[in-house]
């Protein structure tokens, strides 16, 4: 009768590398060589569209657009927005009406925290009263956008009527309400953002585009000098 071995019996079902490790280690690799080529190359342009349909009326819409003031209302993680003078200062609240050439800063609190607060600049380069505004990325207090990007720009317009219907409309309302339409341009700076640029462009464009097309499309009151402060049309 042959003698058992343990030792033997033991060597031979122990393996340096499980299967599983080693396909995980091949995948891995084989991961990260694609996304160090897909990092490579020269940096580009790229573009986003997005458009959400309102039962608001453009004249409404439009008040939104026109006054600094209700910026805060529809742009993400903005707790107030403000047009600023030459030396970086807030013009008065009468004055926070949108110019070309006019400069507003934006303070940001990522989920409410007042400790992560940070300020974003723009420059309004095109307004169409009521129909159109433009507004170019200048600088921010905390890296953001400049991680990612070395020109950054977006432009929300308002276009009478939703050819496929709207939220609060019947079927023979569809033609009534407000298309707002949002577009951001951007070039890509690090390699991150070539990377995510072309595997998750939608995700990476939607984490730097400050405007909040579904809060707009529902902002029924916009904040404006004259609705905060009704006395001074008298």
């Amino acid at each position: 009768m042959a003698e058992h071995n343990p030792s033997t019996s033991e060597s031979k079902d122990r393996r340096p590398f499980p299967k599983y490790t080693v396909a995980f280690g091949v995948t891995l690799v084989l991961t990260l060589l694609v996304m160090a080529g897909l990092s490579q190359g020269d940096n580009q342009d790229i573009y986003f569209e997005r458009e959400v349909p309102s039962p608001v009326p453009i004249e409404t819409l439009g008040q939104a657009l026109d006054s600094v003031l209700a910026w805060s209302q529809w742009h993400h993680i903005t707790v107030d927005a403000r047009r600023m003078d030459g030396m970086g200062n807030p013009l008065p609240l009468n004055m926070q009406d949108v110019t070309p050439g006019a400069i507003v800063r934006f303070t940001i609190e990522p989920r409410q925290r007042s400790d992560r607060r940070f300020e974003l600049t723009g420059r309004v380069t095109a307004y169409e009263k009521g129909k159109r505004v433009h507004v170019e990325f200048v600088s921010e207090t905390k890296p953001q956008v400049v991680k990612l990007f070395d020109r950054l720009e977006w432009e929300i317009e308002l276009i009478p009527g939703t050819p496929h219907g709207a939220p609060e409309l019947s079927s023979d309302q569809a033609a009534q309400g407000t298309t707002v339409r949002g577009k951001l341009w951007a070039h890509t700076s690090t390699w991150r953002a070539r990377l995510f640029a072309r595997i998750a462009k939608r995700i990476l464009m939607n984490q730097v585009f400050y405007p909040n097309l579904t809060a707009l499309a529902e902002l029924k009151k916009p904040r404006t000098f004259d609705q905060a402060f009704p006395e001074s049309t008298r």
